[in-house]
């Protein structure tokens, strides 16, 4: 409860005193946890949905349903947004970082527009490296497992220079196997190229540096870049299309690596101007080369950040500061799955500002404040916020809070376009007719949200504490799909045997969402450590009068999360130097839309043990070997076409 988190109100302050559902990773969390991918860490935050779709893909929500692309989720590392201006939501296959550089993940549920703008609507991931003097010395790390784990290892090496200039270096890679496929080399769904079962291998090297320099008692300034470079393994079907009866459809199976590849360039300046007053400066430079079967994309974005908190009358601290972003994307495309127009600028600037006022001193405060940005598509935008935090003793607090956050369109909601056929097969002399269907992604509406939220935190003496975190929201403007035109086919006239559907997104559904989550934290002996929550979630979709999707589309769209989570770690520090690390997880059932054609109905409830056992060799040398998904053979979570094995392997860590 004394863990020191920024994220909700962009000011440092204690766990035990944040008006907002949050919740901290801690580093000793991620040495302990066996995972391999940023993912699969936040698998231990009460309120996330993190689904593994294939060996390289992850569908990610908080408080909302997991899907590929989660929009409503902003994620940042040191700042720095990875949420992409294209696709919305966060290519979690271009995020990567040396696991034992990470000081902390920050996360918090619920709304956070007021302090980091659009898109900061159900949650809120700020992942935080070390500074460059906490990894002095040498670390060699590697490991190899099977199936997936098959070989991975990190180089880091941190020093200083003569004058007081901390800087640290590394180097990373890995080889990952693919997922089962149990639809694979199949005939299913009259699929006449079924993919291979291993498709989705995958393989990524990352390289990077930091450095940290104290240049006054008053000022530090940190300069920071990462550079990474990966084969991904895809498939997808597509399409070449031709409107003459008789000529035939081109119809494909794409199935390879595409290489993508990014960097970025980080800058902090910052100056403590007293006790509690202090300002920072930042600028970043983001480039990523993302590569689809469907589409590429190549983004560039300059993004500069001020920041200053002082002190004011009355027991005010006052937290304001302003922000521009400069993004540059291109694409590229099939003829049937394009950008139109491939190429896009934006200008994103905006300012914000936050009263923090103690109206009773140890006792009760009230937090307002608002953010103001203007965008390219939708215009301006308000996104404010009051919070009040409630200490009656020092042992418990209570908090609550109500918030507007918006989701602002990505490229992909009203520039994209799509043409398929949605019924027959490609095999002449055509016994089934063809009928086309052809969207157009043409969106330009914001999705706002209003939540309410109540939470309540409790320590039961120096080893026991419960937090409880409520909330219900609206979302207005919610995507639908509407029916433009529609001409079915005619057999008896070969001029028009093929028929022709077009459809286009809209703003029209109301979505509701509500639940809570309680987690507890409890440390029976010195040695021993347990942690464990549960989430209930519930999601609700109205369809306007004026919409043209059935009852059916729309009530799928509400069954894309489980309605109940939970978690139990452990953490045991055993004699001999020995550590026995394990987490329980259970995942009710997920049903998914009927419209889905190549997954079953529903992914079925399951339980996921992962254990880890480490032993010290000496006290910088560490062996370890973690078991993954121990309970079955293999189970899907995300849809019926991929199912995550049982996996093991080994890793040995040096630091000197």
């Amino acid at each position: 409860m004394n863990i020191e988190v920024t994220l909700a109100s962009k000011v440092p302050s204690k766990y035990f005193d944040t008006p907002a559902a949050v919740y901290v990773i801690t580093s000793e969390d991620i040495r302990r946890s066996g995972a391999t991918s940023i993912p699969e860490l936040l698998r231990m935050v009460p309120g996330a949905d993190v689904e593994r779709i294939d060996s390289n893909r992850w569908a990610v929500g908080i408080r909302s349903g997991a899907d590929r692309f989660t929009r409503t989720l902003l994620v940042m590392i040191d700042g720095r947004s990875v949420y992409s201006p294209i696709y919305g939501g966060v290519n979690w296959e271009d995020v990567d970082l040396v696991f034992e550089d990470i000081d902390r993940v920050e996360v918090v549920r619920g709304p956070g527009g007021t302090y980091w703008g659009a898109n900061a609507c159900t949650g809120i991931v700020n992942i935080i490296t070390k500074k460059a003097q906490d990894t002095q010395g040498g670390l060699v790390s590697v490991g190899t497992g099977t199936p997936v784990e098959k070989a991975f290892g990190t180089v880091r090496y941190g020093g200083k220079t003569d004058h007081d200039l901390y800087y640290r270096i590394y180097a990373k890679y890995f080889d990952r196997g693919a997922l089962h496929h149990p639809g694979a080399n199949e005939d299913r769904y009259r699929d006449p190229n079924p993919p291979l079962d291993d498709y989705d291998e995958w393989q990524m090297g990352q390289v990077g540096f930091r450095t940290d320099k104290a240049v006054s008692p008053r000022d530090s300034v940190t300069v920071q870049g990462d550079f990474y470079s990966s084969e991904i393994g895809l498939y997808a079907q597509t399409y070449g299309l031709t409107f003459v009866p008789g000529t035939g459809i081109t119809y494909d199976v794409d199935q390879k690596k595409k290489g993508s590849y990014g960097g970025n360039f980080l800058g902090r300046w910052q100056r403590k101007l007293g006790p509690d007053s202090d300002w920072t400066m930042q600028i970043y430079y983001d480039k990523a080369e993302h590569r689809e079967v469907l589409y590429n994309s190549n983004t560039d974005i300059v993004d500069l950040d001020f920041q200053h908190r002082f002190r004011w009358i009355l027991g005010q601290e006052i937290t304001w500061g302003l922000g521009y972003r400069f993004i540059s994307s291109r694409t590229s495309g099939l003829e049937n799955s394009y950008f139109d127009p491939p190429d896009e600028t934006y200008n994103l600037p905006s300012a914000f500002i936050q009263d923090d006022i103690e109206l009773v001193r140890d006792y009760l405060r009230f937090i307002i404040g608002s953010k103001f940005e203007h965008n390219e598509v939708t215009g301006f935008e308000i996104q404010p916020s009051v919070r009040l935090l409630w200490t009656p003793t020092k042992e418990q607090t209570f908090w609550a809070a109500v918030s507007r956050a918006v989701r602002t369109p990505s490229r992909i909601d009203y520039e994209y376009r799509q043409t398929i056929p949605i019924h027959g097969l490609p095999s002449p002399p055509f016994p089934d007719p063809y009928i086309y269907e052809r969207y157009f992604y043409m969106n330009e509406k914001p999705q706002d949200e209003l939540s309410y939220e109540l939470g309540h935190r409790i320590l039961f003496g120096p080893n026991l504490s419960v937090d409880t975190a409520l909330h219900y929201s609206y979302f207005w403007n919610s995507d639908t799909t509407e029916l433009i035109l529609d001409i079915p086919a005619d057999t008896t006239n070969p001029a028009l045997y093929f028929g022709y559907r077009e459809e286009r997104s809209d703003s029209k559904a109301t979505v509701k969402t509500y639940g809570g989550e309680i987690s507890v934290n409890y440390k029976p002996f010195d040695w021993w450590r347990l942690s464990a929550y549960h989430m209930i979630f519930r999601l609700q979709a109205v369809k306007d009068a004026s919409s043209t999707m059935t009852e059916e589309s729309i009530d799928n769209s509400t069954k894309y999360s489980p309605r109940h989570q939970s978690v139990l770690r452990s953490y045991m520090d055993l004699p001999g130097n020995t550590k026995l690390d394990w987490m329980l997880r259970y995942v009710a059932e997920i049903p998914f839309p009927s419209a889905m054609p190549l997954s079953k109905n529903m992914v079925s409830s399951y339980y996921s043990l992962d254990v880890r056992i480490a032993w010290n060799v000496r006290p910088n040398i560490e062996l370890s070997i973690i078991g993954q998904n121990l309970l079955d053979k293999e189970h899907p979570e995300y849809s019926s076409d991929s199912e995550v094995p049982r996996g093991v392997y080994g890793k040995i860590r040096w630091q000197w």
